[in-house]
C-alpha cells in the first residue's frame, strides 16, 4: 500500500489531531485516514445536494420568505459594507 509523508506540520495541528484521535478511540494514523476519507468522499454535486437538503430542513415551513432570501450569498453584503 502506498505511503504519504507530510512534512512541516504545525505542532498545534498535530496536538488537535491527537486529541481528536483520543476522542474517537483510534490511533493518530486512523484519525488522519478518516479525515482524508471524509474530505474526499463528496463530489461538489453531492455536497451541494446535502447542503440543499439541510437548507430545506432548516427553512421555517410557515415562513413567507423564500429559501433564497434566507440563505443567499453574503459576499455582496460584505463588499457593500466594506465600501
Amino acid at each position: 500500500m502506498p505511503h504519504l509523508l507530510i512534512r512541516d506540520l504545525d505542532g498545534d495541528l498535530i496536538e488537535r489531531l491527537k486529541l481528536g484521535a483520543r476522542r474517537h478511540g483510534r490511533s493518530l494514523q486512523e484519525e488522519v485516514k478518516a479525515i482524508l476519507h471524509a474530505v474526499v468522499t463528496f463530489s461538489m454535486s453531492e455536497a451541494r445536494s446535502v447542503a440543499e437538503q439541510w437548507q430545506h430542513k432548516l427553512t421555517p415551513q410557515n415562513s413567507s420568505r423564500q429559501a433564497d432570501d434566507l440563505y443567499r450569498d453574503s459576499a455582496e453584503a460584505i463588499h457593500t459594507d466594506r465600501e
